[in-house]
C-alpha cells in the first residue's frame, strides 16, 4: 500500500528533527518544510536531510506555494502561534487535506486568558489529530478541544544512539546544565544553589559545567565571580551537536532548573548518555521521564534548599548515582526516533479517517498573529 504523503513543518531543522524525520520516513511519504536555514535561537550548524525524505525551504515564499508543489494529504504543523503554521492549516482546509497538530505546550506554562484560550480552541479543533510531546502536552490539547483518543505522544525525542555511553566509558564527575542563557532557564538560581552546595560539600563537591550561550552571559559571569566560584564553575559556551556526547559522558548528573520548560530535550540526551537527572517539576518531560528515586529527582524551581539536598544526595552516594544512570538508559529507550515515527504515523492515520472541520476562529487567530508580526 502506498504510504500517505505528509508535509511536516518546522521553523528550522536541527539535528533532533533530522533524526525524527529519518525514522518517520520509513512509514510515510514525507517532505520536510523548513522556514529558515539559520536563526538566532540556536547556533546549530546547518543540517542536511538524511536519506528517506525530501526537504523544502520557504525562504520567504508563501507556505501555500510550497504546499501546492508537495500536494500532501496531511500537513503536520508545530503549534498554533506561527503565521506559517496557520497558513498551512488554512491551506489544508481549502485543499481537503488533513491536519496533525504537533505540540509540547502545557497548560501550566503561562497564565491563561479565557478569551485567548477560547480563540486558540477554535484553531486547535481545525486539526483532525494531535501529536504531543508527553502526557501533560496531550492533556492540554484535550483541554483545547481535541478528543483524547485522537492524540498520540512521542513528539519530543532525540537520537538516543548518538548520545549513548560506551560500556567501557566510566561514569563521569560533576554537575552539568545545558541551556540557553535566557531568563526562563533559571540559571541564576542554579548558581546560588551551587554556591551553597559547594560550601557544604567542601572537598567532596562536584564541579559545575554550564554549556550554552545567550544574552545573559555577562550577568552569569559576574555572578560566578561574585560567588567566588571561578575555580568550580565552567561556562563552556555553545556546544555543537557532534560534541555533546563527550560533554555528557564527562559529567555525573544533569540539572535542569528552568522556571518554564515546555519539554526539556537535554533530559532525553542526558538519560541516553547514562546520567541521573535533577529536573524542575514544571518541565513537560518530568512526568514521563523522571521516575523519582530511580532515573532522577524533581524539584520546585524556587526551592533552593530542596535542590541543594538532591545535589548532596548524589555527591555523597556515587554508587546510587551510577545505578540511577543505568536505569535512565533503560527508561529512555522507549523515547527515541522510533517513538516519534510510530506516534506520527498513528496521528496521520487518525487524521485521514476524520472529516475536515470548518469555522471562523482560525481566521480571527490568523489576523491576530499577523498584526503581531
Amino acid at each position: 500500500m502506498t504510504p500517505p504523503r505528509v508535509a511536516l513543518l518546522w521553523e528550522r531543522f536541527g539535528p533532533y528533527h533530522n533524526a525524527r524525520m529519518a525514522a518517520a520516513a520509513a512509514h510515510l511519504d514525507l517532505t520536510g518544510v523548513e522556514v529558515v536555514a539559520l536563526d538566532a535561537t540556536y547556533s546549530w550548524n546547518e543540517v542536511a536531510p538524511k536519506a528517506g525524505y525530501e526537504m523544502k525551504r520557504l525562504d520567504g515564499a508563501p507556505v501555500a506555494e510550497v504546499l501546492d508543489a508537495i500536494a500532501p494529504a496531511v500537513v503536520a504543523v508545530p503549534g498554533w502561534e506561527a503565521p506559517y503554521a496557520l497558513g498551512a492549516i488554512t491551506w489544508a482546509r481549502s485543499h481537503g487535506a488533513r491536519v496533525v497538530l504537533m505540540s509540547d505546550s502545557n497548560f501550566h506554562d503561562a497564565p491563561r486568558s479565557w478569551l485567548k484560550e477560547w480563540v486558540k480552541r477554535g484553531v486547535v479543533t481545525h486539526a483532525q489529530a494531535g501529536f504531543a510531546a508527553g502526557r501533560t502536552a496531550a492533556a492540554y490539547l484535550a483541554r483545547l478541544g481535541l478528543e483524547p483518543d485522537k492524540i498520540t505522544t512521542g513528539y519530543d525525542v532525540v537520537d538516543n544512539a548518538h548520545f549513548a555511553r560506551s560500556s567501557s566509558t566510566p561514569p563521569g564527575h560533576g554537575f552539568l546544565a545545558v541551556a540557553r542563557f535566557v531568563e526562563k532557564k533559571n540559571l541564576g538560581l542554579l548558581l546560588d544553589v551551587y554556591a551553597a552546595y559547594h560550601a557544604q560539600a567542601g572537598a567532596e563537591a562536584w564541579p559545575l559545567t554550564i554549556a550554552g550561550d545567550g544574552h545573559l552571559r555577562p550577568v552569569l559571569e559576574e555572578r560566578v565571580a561574585r560567588l567566588g566560584l571561578l575555580e568550580a564553575v565552567n561556562l563552556t559556551g555553545f556546544v555543537q551537536y557532534s560534541s555533546l556526547p563527550a560533554l555528557y559522558h564527562g559529567a555525573g548528573a544533569l540539572v535542569l532548573s528552568s522556571s518554564v520548560e515546555q519539554w526539556g530535550l537535554v533530559v532525553n540526551e542526558a538519560m541516553a548518555a547514562g546520567l541521573p537527572v535533577l529536573v524542575s517539576n514544571v518541565a513537560g518531560c518530568a512526568p514521563d521521564l523522571v521516575v523519582e528515586g530511580r532515573t532522577g529527582f524533581t524539584f520546585s524551581p524556587t526551592d533552593k534548599a530542596g535542590l541543594m539536598t538532591l545535589m548532596i544526595e548524589l555527591t555523597s552516594n556515587p554508587a546510587r548515582a551510577a545505578t540511577m544512570g543505568e536505569a535512565a538508559i533503560a527508561h529512555i529507550a522507549d523515547w527515541g526516533p522510533d517513538a516519534f515515527a510510530e506516534g506520527l504515523a498513528q496521528a496521520v492515520q487518525t487524521a485521514l479517517a476524520a472529516p475536515v472541520h470548518n469555522g471562523p476562529a482560525l481566521r480571527l487567530w490568523t489576523l491576530r498573529q499577523q498584526r503581531r508580526e
